[in-house]
């Protein structure tokens, strides 16, 4: 799972797409506007926590992780 903000200084968005082209069939990526290298907006947070839940779920087979 790769959560990435379009303005990092840092990570530039086409090595995270690489990343994700090459990451494998249960790959996920989410590209979040206005942000950098860090998630800070708290519309943001909430969708990349509610992300991780569910790429988690996957994973490991879990059902009904506590709702974000």
């Amino acid at each position: 799972m790769i959560l990435h903000g379009d303005q990092d200084p840092v990570v530039p968005v086409e090595q995270a797409l690489d990343m994700y082209k090459h990451a494998g069939v249960c790959a996920d990526i989410q590209l979040y506007k206005g942000e950098g290298h860090h998630i800070g907006q708290a519309d943001h947070i909430k969708d990349a926590l509610r992300r991780e839940r569910d790429c988690y779920e996957r994973a490991l087979k879990l059902k009904g992780l506590t709702a974000i």
